[in-house]
């Protein structure tokens, strides 16, 4: 078998270069040679693993499926089997959502929500209980401060009737008399 092509064609593969001093391209002649041994061999084409071939034809089948039907002329939409069927995948899909995330999540803000109330309702309510508190506290505060007074006052009392005595004592003890 021999092969000739031009350097044109070589250059594009990057196999050979054009001289620029020559005006007609070389040409490239290759010859090859087959013993008789090579052609008596059948060839061997490569085998595919064997869970290409299902997938590949798991692929094929659904590519088929996803192509269009053919409405007739004039219509917009096709109304055939797909559309009950991706209603009840809808809806699974609304169930299953419903269950494993809307429910839990729910559950979790309402929770949320009832212990913030709680603890909202408990500050309100100890505001009452601080008043009663701080009027316990001024009630306190009026009675140690009228014992206080009564104490002082008591004091001063006693206090002048010790000075009186004493001057009495003074004044009689010392002959004077005022």
């Amino acid at each position: 078998m021999a092969i000739i092509m031009r350097a044109q064609t070589l250059q594009v593969f990057g196999l050979s270069r054009p001289t620029p001093c020559c005006r007609q391209a070389p040409r490239l002649v290759v010859k090859s040679q087959r013993t008789q041994e090579q052609k008596a061999q059948p060839v061997r084409r490569p085998q595919m693993p064997a869970g290409i071939k299902p997938a590949a034809l798991a692929a094929l089948a659904n590519a088929l499926a996803v192509l269009p039907a053919h409405a007739e002329a004039g219509k917009i939409f096709d109304f055939n089997l797909t559309l009950p069927i991706m209603t009840v995948q809808f809806l699974l899909l609304m169930v299953f959502l419903d269950k494993t995330w809307f429910t839990p999540v729910g559950k979790a803000l309402d929770d949320r929500d009832a212990t913030l109330r709680s603890k909202l309702g408990s500050v309100k309510d100890n505001s009452g209980d601080l008043k009663k508190l701080q009027d316990e506290a001024e009630k306190v505060l009026r009675e140690a401060r009228q014992e206080a007074q009564a104490l002082i006052k008591e004091a001063k009392t006693k206090t002048q009737e010790e000075q009186g005595k004493k001057l009495a004592e003074t004044k009689a003890v010392s002959g004077l008399h005022y």
